[in-house]
C-alpha cells in the first residue's frame, strides 16, 4: 500500500508474468511485450469532414474515366497494365465509374494530397504530431443542401450539425 498525502493507493496484482505471458482473471493468456523503458502515448482522433456537392455528374465521370484509362494499375494476377484494364476486375471498376458518382469521386480523390494538406494541421502544435490518416468517400442521402447536411450529421453522430452549419451561412 502506498500513501500519498490523503490518497491511499493499493497495489493489486492481476496476474503473474512468466516468460512474457500475462494472465488476467477471466481472460485468455496474451503475449505482452516488454514495455520497460518505453513511454506510453495518448492518441486522439480529430475528425475533419468535407462534403462535396456533385454539380455535374457527367463531367465528374468523364474526368474519372480519362484518369482511369490512363492510370498505371496492376495486380498480382495482372502485372501488365493493359491486362489489368482488360480483366474482369478492371472492367467492373470501369463500369462503376461510368454509373456511380461515388466510384468516380473515389477514383479522382487524391489521398496523398489530402494527407499533405491535413497532415500539416498539427505543425506548430507543441507536444503533438500526426500519427496516421485515413479518408473515405460516403454517399449522403438528400438532394438539397439541408438534407445532405442532416445526413452528414447523422453519419458522424452529430444530429445538430445541419443547424450549426446553417447558422454559419
Amino acid at each position: 500500500m502506498l500513501r500519498t498525502g490523503w490518497v491511499v493507493v493499493r497495489r493489486i496484482t492481476w496476474g503473474v508474468a512468466v516468460g512474457g505471458v500475462v494472465t488476467l482473471p477471466g481472460k485468455l493468456p496474451t503475449t505482452h511485450p516488454d514495455l520497460e523503458g518505453t513511454r506510453m502515448a495518448k492518441f486522439m482522433l480529430i475528425k475533419i469532414g468535407l462534403m462535396a456537392e456533385i454539380t455535374d455528374a457527367d463531367v465528374l465521370r468523364d474526368a474519372a474515366l480519362k484518369h482511369f484509362d490512363t492510370a498505371d494499375i496492376t495486380s498480382d494476377d495482372h502485372p501488365d497494365t493493359a491486362d489489368w484494364h482488360a480483366s474482369e476486375v478492371g472492367q467492373e471498376e470501369r463500369r462503376q465509374i461510368t454509373t456511380e458518382d461515388k466510384a468516380a469521386l473515389e477514383h479522382l480523390f487524391e489521398h496523398a494530397k489530402a494527407k499533405e494538406l491535413l497532415g500539416g494541421l498539427l505543425d506548430g502544435v507543441p507536444g503533438a504530431k500526426t500519427a496516421g490518416m485515413s479518408s473515405t468517400v460516403v454517399e449522403l442521402e438528400g438532394t438539397a443542401l439541408r438534407e445532405a447536411r442532416e445526413a452528414w450529421g447523422k453519419h458522424v453522430g452529430i444530429p445538430w450539425l445541419a443547424d450549426a452549419l446553417e447558422s454559419q451561412d
